[in-house]
């Protein structure tokens, strides 16, 4: 009987190894019950047996029968004097406790363990050392930082012992250390420890348990996103993710929660609102199904869901969410705990929100004092108060005491070492405004170049894994910071602050285009990153078809989105290992790329009244000049004065920009000149060549066409080279498109009334090309569902693709011409490079309408549609929509890339019997968003006749979001598009002299654009028949 039973304790040791717990616990039930029919006999093995058994039911997250078995446990351990075994059950105790959130017993048992082990083994053995590291991340936890702190430097021996073996005790140790540095607040120890743990793992392939794996990766990520390096913590989170989805299969383990909280900070910190609602929601479900409602667990979420409430003004409720937090946290933790400190200063917050100052300020003083009386005035949670504190100053105006206790803040990061912390920047932020309101400018300046520095160190980390959606929240949240650094450039002119305003520009403006840019080099060169890239626009295929049907499978939808990210992860993290993807451009190397003839102007806008997103935005330009030692900063106009000469155009037709442009002696004219060109003139004197990048409303005016008092334009004196951002100049400074043996696709003369259907045969044959993206028409498929439109044929525009295509032939290139029904969506999406097409056209023409929801937001309440802007005319949202096409607006109108597009055959047909319209095929209507998933790469020029085509939705960083940017992303060097609604006939004259200047007069294609408009100015045409033009590199 006695080896019956020493075999069952053996086999179901090993079953919990192996975690085969419900064998392991019918193994141990059977050893329990054979002992207890002996009566006293075996009486000895019970210790054993409730001890595995405490640990398979803790295994199972079954804390609470953990508990009873370990208590059994450690009756007969005790009874019988097996000290040994007694110490194993004290810490799980200790353990499952902490686990239940009850702390104070979670903390008697610890103690308890340190002790006996100390008894047992001497306070200079191995044991001892290894219970102080298993017990100090509980300490630090607690808010004990000295008592921590102490075991950990007695445990250092144990430690170093350890040092380089490759055993489970040690990644134990590693990751103990970790998470005691990570709760003190030293996070960059508790980073190197994790990542040398984790390191050990991948190197060693050592096997430990799936879960402990999981909470080891899990711990990294955590400690890497309170340093600040999101992407790399977002990177481990989803080496975790992966280990629940693939083998743990728990999402109610302690571990997949911790995983949760993770992720939420990190969106929290990045500006990623959707993300983190979803990631709260989730938490939500989960815990209410398993944790008590005053459990310190709840208490956190509480804490999260009140934080985003506060950032997202959703205020409702979450006073209640803060004071149910501090009750829970006053239950569970020692007093003034760091999670009861954050959830106080988080209703201090919220009262300033509701501008209940002196609530605020009430309870902030009194956690003040509170904290200064336990001696914790030196912790960094008493750094954050201040900083709290100097933030509700700032908003009473009492610069003077917000000095005082932001700068006592600053001290405090400094000497906790914790500089690389948001909080510290945060702080930072709030000392630079004080000495920017009391014109301390000087010091206010010196604050501004750490801060810039280390947003542009952030944001350049996170782009190794973010998404373009996730890294531009996150840009966002920075336009603060930078807008007060402009601020301080238009008042002091400070030739520093200059350099770092210039340098901040050229690294944000443009960035997510050039980093999705960089990305695509690196899948042109890598065979897995061409997959992924593959792989996820067929996920954003199918997303695409779900928004565009009726009733949306959201398990689905929210799986697909997950998957998006994950690739667009993976591309971001392996397109960094084989590309560059952070070259930085600055001022000095844009001035080395000029020459003595030439300028930069870099305009940007910036608030005045320092408070982001009110309405006193002002337009200033910063010169870059050869034969100028620093750049310049030139404080222009106010945006509400260039809004106002808008505001009085009747249309973007001829009347309209007649105002803006004409030298009619009988036109009044807005005076463009004035307000925007008449404070650079001054610096322009001898200059050929002006380099400009625009922003905001400046994106919608021809700069060259700007007309001076002598009458002439300000392309008559100089020479205009527009780019979407500065740093072209040096990236493409000679790379102008030049004539030679190209291949030309022109669409034009195109049916709008075509039955596509009728021409399904003919786009099979097309669709079952589409072999590098394994799949064919579905990749683009179900795009929009329009509003009813009935597209006029354009009959200028088949004479200028036949007249472009005699041209193109007789300079010895090849010429495909695309009419009728052929100019279909789907022949114009077999241009995209493929396994079949090996290289897309060098030049694409399009002839045709266009259109953009300048406000894409539908009220479905009044049957309005929104300002949509169209080839013949404007729709306003007073507009009906006939209620036969009621289920036919555009789709998914939160993307501005879905709210562009260019009109192709069949469009006409198919939106007027949308209902019998095959809704697999493709309906005449090529959005933005579709254009993007093409692969351009080798298309040098795309020609854009059509009505605003560089028009869309404006984003001061990035540009226009529409079709120029479309034609960007799917890797087109140069486009040439429109500004406003252009003529039929003169623009079919302007493109023939474009195209004869570029292939029979050999210029380059820029100034082949520039002398077919001189021509056409010569000939005293009105600026809107030709003006309406530019170029984009």
């Amino acid at each position: 009987m006695e080896k019956e039973i020493d075999s069952l304790i053996y086999k179901g040791r090993s079953l919990l190894k192996s975690q085969k717990y419900n064998e392991a616990i019918k193994c141990l039930t059977e050893a329990d019950s054979i002992v207890s029919k002996a009566s006293k006999k075996f009486e000895s093995r019970l210790p054993f047996i409730y001890n595995i058994r405490g640990n398979v039911e803790s295994d199972l997250l079954r804390f609470e029968l953990a508990v009873d078995f370990f208590k059994k446990s450690l009756y007969y351990s005790q009874k019988l004097e097996i000290d040994t075994i007694s110490a194993k059950n004290l810490l799980n105790l200790g353990f499952n406790y902490y686990r239940l959130d009850q702390f104070k017993l979670s903390e008697k048992y610890y103690s308890l363990y340190i002790d006996l082990t100390k008894k047992i083994y001497s306070d200079t053995s191995l044991k001892y050392k290894k219970a102080l590291n298993n017990t100090s991340f509980f300490y630090a936890s607690m808010g004990y930082h000295e008592k921590a702190l102490q075991m950990i430097d007695e445990a250092n021996s144990y430690f170093k012992i350890y040092y380089d073996t490759l055993t489970s005790d040690f990644i134990n140790a590693l990751n103990n250390f970790g998470l005691s540095y990570m709760q003190l607040g030293l996070y960059s120890k508790s980073e190197d420890l994790f990542k040398r743990a984790v390191h050990i793992l991948d190197r060693n392939h050592l096997k430990i348990e799936q879960i402990r794996h999981a909470g080891l990766v899990i711990n990294l990520g955590i400690a890497l996103t309170y340093s600040n390096k999101y992407s790399e913590a977002l990177y481990y989170y989803q080496v975790a993710e992966s280990l629940f989805q693939d083998s743990i299969k728990n999402f109610n383990h302690p571990h997949y929660f911790q995983l949760l909280k993770g992720k939420a900070k990190v969106y929290r910190n990045t500006g990623n609102l959707e993300k983190l609602q979803e990631l709260l929601t989730e938490q939500n479900n989960i815990y209410l199904s398993i944790h008590s409602v005053n459990s310190a667990s709840y208490g956190l979420f509480l804490l999260d869901r009140a934080r985003y409430g506060l950032m997202t003004h959703q205020l409702d409720g979450v006073d209640s969410m803060f004071l149910k937090a501090l009750d829970i946290f006053k239950m569970n933790f020692k007093p003034f705990h760091q999670n009861y400190c954050k959830a106080l200063m988080g209703l201090a917050n919220y009262y300033s929100l509701v501008n209940n100052l002196d609530l605020a300020f009430k309870n902030l003083f009194e956690l003040r004092d509170s904290l200064e009386s336990h001696k914790m005035s030196g912790e960094l949670i008493y750094a954050n108060l201040l900083s709290n504190i100097g933030e509700k100053y700032i908003k009473t105006n009492d610069y003077e005491n917000a000095e005082k206790v932001l700068l006592k803040a600053v001290q405090i990061y400094k000497l906790g070492k914790v500089e690389n912390n948001n909080d510290y920047i945060t702080t930072l932020h709030n000392l630079s405004k004080v000495y920017f309101k009391t014109k301390n400018y000087q010091n206010s300046i010196i604050l501004q170049s750490e801060i810039l520095t280390w947003n542009q160190n952030v944001i350049t980390n996170s782009s190794q894994l973010f998404s373009e959606n996730e890294l531009g929240n996150f840009i966002n949240v920075f336009q603060e910071q930078t807008n007060l650094n402009y601020l301080l450039s238009a008042l002091t002119n400070d030739s520093i602050t200059v350099q770092t305003s210039v340098n901040q520009s050229l690294f944000l403006k443009g960035y997510l285009l050039n980093q999705y840019l960089k990305k695509r080099n690196a899948i042109d060169r890598d065979s897995k990153l061409e997959t992924a890239f593959n792989s996820l626009n067929s996920v954003k295929d199918r997303i695409l078809k779900l928004e565009s049907s009726n009733n949306i499978d959201t398990t689905l939808y929210r799986y697909l989105h997950s998957k998006s990210d994950s690739l667009q992860h993976y591309i971001s993290h392996h397109s960094f290992l084989i590309e560059n993807l952070n070259t930085e451009i600055k001022w000095q190397d844009l001035k080395s790329a000029i020459g003595k003839d030439e300028v930069i102007l870099e305009f940007v806008t910036y608030n005045k009244n320092e408070n982001v997103g009110s309405d006193s935005i002002y337009y200033a330009a910063m010169l870059i000049s050869k034969t100028i030692s620093k750049p310049l900063f030139l404080d222009l106009f106010a945006e509400a004065e260039l809004k106002n000469i808008f505001a009085k155009i009747s249309s973007r037709r001829l009347e309209g920009l007649s105002y803006l442009y004409s030298t009619h002696p009988n036109i009044k004219r807005g005076d463009l000149y004035t307000l925007v060109w008449e404070k650079l003139e001054p610096y322009l004197s001898g200059i050929k060549t002006i380099h400009y990048s625009p922003t905001g409303f400046l994106h919608s005016i021809n700069m060259e066409s700007i007309q001076f008092p002598d009458k002439l334009y300000v392309r008559n004196k100089h020479r205009l080279l527009l780019h979407q951002s500065s740093t072209k100049v040096v990236q493409h400074y000679s790379d102008n498109t030049k004539s030679g043996t190209l291949d030309f696709a022109l669409f034009g003369g195109i049916n709008y009334d075509a039955d596509l259907n009728a021409s399904i045969q003919n786009q099979d044959l097309i669709a079952s090309n589409e072999g590098k993206l394994q799949a064919n028409a579905d990749l683009f498929r179900k795009d929009t569902g329009v509003i009813n439109f009935n597209w006029k044929y354009l009959k200028g525009s088949e004479n200028e693709v036949k007249s472009i295509s005699k041209l193109v032939i007789l300079s010895n290139n090849k010429s495909n011409v695309y009419t009728d029904h052929f100019a279909s969506e789907l022949e114009f999406k077999s241009l995209s490079k493929s396994l079949t097409r090996p290289k897309s056209p060098d030049v694409i023409h399009l002839s045709t309408h266009a259109y953009f929801y300048e406000d894409a937001t539908v009220d479905t309440a009044n049957n309005k549609v929104p300002d949509i802007y169209i080839a013949d005319l404007q729709v306003k949202s007073s507009s009906k929509i006939n209620s036969e096409f009621d289920d036919i607006i555009i789709q998914n109108h939160s993307d501005p890339m879905k709210c562009a597009g260019i009109i192709l055959s069949g469009a006409n047909k198919a939106n007027r019997n949308r209902n019998q319209f095959n809704q697999d095929r493709e309906d005449g209507i090529l959005t933005a968003y579709e254009i993007s998933l093409m692969d351009l790469s080798d298309t040098k020029l795309v020609v854009l006749s059509a009505c605003e085509t560089g028009l869309g939705k404006i984003d001061n960083n990035e540009g226009v979001y529409g079709l120029q940017r479309a034609f960007k992303i799917a890797g087109v060097k140069n486009v040439i598009m429109s500004l406003w609604q252009i003529p039929d006939k003169q623009t079919a004259e302007l493109m023939e002299l474009f195209y004869k200047n570029w292939l029979i007069n050999k210029m380059t294609s820029r100034d082949a654009l520039q002398a077919a408009q001189s021509v056409m100015q010569d000939k005293k045409y009105e600026p809107y028949y030709w003006a309406g033009f530019v170029l984009m590199d």
